[in-house]
């Protein structure tokens, strides 16, 4: 933005930084933003939690039981590589428009990413470690709650680093594109066709912030564990 005052680029073009400074302002005294970012966590923090519970749990017990592992790892590294924003039409189709579906579109690659994280760190597990315990008389319940759980808690973290982002990014983009008329993604689309820039990058700035803060939160977090770890 800084670009319109040293070229010369047009307001219609590139809005001025102190425009988008003073619309960022009024909206963050604006009640109706305060509840459109509720609408947007919600969905991308039930999204988040319900896809990250699943895949740890169930990445663990792959990780722990080879035949499950063989059953389930070929399909869901399949269906990982598939982009994320390719479920959204059977998501639209089979559960409609509403906050389910934004759900279950964050939940299902958050899902796949945390599986196979978590699949990876126990199956990478050192075998030593396993023998040590097993030599000290510790029953399988015993090794996974005090070994293998921990050794994939730094691989679960960075899943859940990513899938903060990743919730976020598809959340706005499902309200971007359902239409309705609340949530943060639905806000910038309005803006958007009545060529608001002002507000689009306002609004940007907002997202940007909760990113930050998001990312912040994860690294307090994986820094409490790395204590924890050290202990």
């Amino acid at each position: 933005m800084l670009i319109t005052h040293s070229r010369g680029v047009s307001n219609a073009l590139l809005p001025r930084p102190g425009a988008v400074l003073a619309r960022l302002l009024s909206l963050v005294t604006d009640w109706n933003l305060g509840l459109d970012l509720l609408v947007t966590l919600r969905s991308a923090v039930t999204g988040l939690l319900v896809g990250f519970g699943m895949g740890f749990i169930l990445g663990l017990c792959s990780g722990v039981l080879h035949w499950l592992d063989r059953m389930l790892s070929p399909s869901l590294h399949f269906l990982r590589s598939i982009p994320s924003v390719a479920y959204y039409p059977l998501i639209i189709l089979y559960l409609g428009f509403g906050e389910t579906g934004r759900v279950v579109l964050v939940a299902v690659p958050v899902f796949l990413l945390t599986f196979v994280s978590c699949v990876t760190a126990v199956l990478s597990v050192n075998r030593h470690r396993r023998a040590y315990l097993s030599g000290l008389g510790a029953s399988r319940w015993q090794i996974f709650r005090l070994l293998l759980v921990w050794e994939a808690m730094p691989a679960a973290v960075n899943a859940l680093r990513l899938a903060v982002s990743l919730s976020l990014v598809l959340v706005v983009f499902g309200e971007m594109t359902i239409g309705g008329s609340s949530g943060i993604g639905a806000r910038l689309r309005d803006a958007r066709e009545v060529y608001a820039l002002e507000d689009v990058f306002a609004i940007i700035l907002v997202l940007g912030v909760i990113g930050w803060l998001a990312n912040r939160a994860i690294s307090t977090l994986e820094e409490r564990l790395q204590v924890a770890w050290g202990r």
